[in-house]
């Protein structure tokens, strides 16, 4: 029987890369070729991952937080409260002739967008009562004050800040061009309270106001109420003691089908 040394040696013989290597230094020698890849994709998923969190952290300004606050009037559910002390007749505010606002004339007051007005319906019949939102946004850096009074009986017009504004729709069609229609004027002044609403820079003043499909002069190059689809502006003008303020219409329309019955 051969001894153990015996068998050492005649391994060495065969294998002597083997032979001459202590049993303690023979291990396993985990492959790290690929061990910079794998820390590189490890740090470039958690950057990604970072910045993704970071993004998902920025706010993102709302509509309301962008355009500013936005004051509202209702003259569908308005209710009439009879002054204690009404204002005579003949010394109220008027609004002498509503000025005429073509596509053609300047705008006085640029500062002061009218956006299209909003119909409760796309479709009418001649006659119809209807219901539109006409919507202002102050865009100068300046505030304005609005009138929303809808009585004239409250309001003096020698009375300080005096002021009438008279809103409502113009047909954009060449056959009721300058038409206007579902028209109010609003009251107010320094004096009265609760008549006047100050808007402020980026601020919307919004009014719902009803109206009637109904023409009251005669139209151009038409020969009455005519059925058809017909475009609307929204319009508004402002007097402030007996001076004219600016007399301005939406750039944009609302599309409206009107029919006879």
């Amino acid at each position: 029987m051969k001894s153990a040394q015996t068998l050492c040696h005649a391994r060495s013989r065969h294998s002597p890369e083997i032979a001459h290597i202590p049993l303690w230094r023979v291990r396993s020698t985990p492959d790290t070729s690929s061990r910079p890849a794998r820390r590189t994709l490890l740090y470039r998923g958690t950057y990604i991952a970072g910045a993704f969190l970071l993004l998902c952290a920025i706010p993102v300004p709302s509509e309301t937080q962008t355009r500013g606050r936005e004051h509202s009037i209702d003259l569908v559910t308005v209710i009439r409260v009879e002054p204690a002390d009404p204002v005579p007749a003949g010394k109220r505010l008027t609004l002498q002739a509503p000025v005429e606002v073509t596509p053609h004339q300047p705008k006085s007051e640029p500062a002061l967008a009218l956006l299209g007005p909003q119909l409760d319906r796309a479709a009418y019949n001649w006659g119809d009562a209807f219901v539109y939102q006409w919507v202002v946004e102050n865009r100068s850096k300046q505030p304005v004050t609005f009138p929303v009074l809808s009585d004239d009986d409250r309001v003096n017009r020698d009375m300080p800040g005096a002021t009438i504004a008279y809103i409502g729709l113009r047909f954009a069609d060449e056959a009721f061009a300058g038409q206007g229609i579902g028209g109010h004027a609003l009251y107010g002044a320094d004096s009265v309270p609760d008549s006047l609403v100050v808007v402020g820079p980026g601020e919307r003043l919004r009014i719902r106001a009803p109206g009637r499909w109904a023409l009251t002069r005669a139209s151009k190059g038409a020969g009455g109420d005519a059925d058809g689809m017909y475009q609307v502006r929204a319009s508004v003008q402002m007097v402030r003691r007996g001076e004219n303020l600016f007399a301005i219409e939406s750039v944009t329309s609302a599309t409206v089908s009107i029919t006879k019955q």
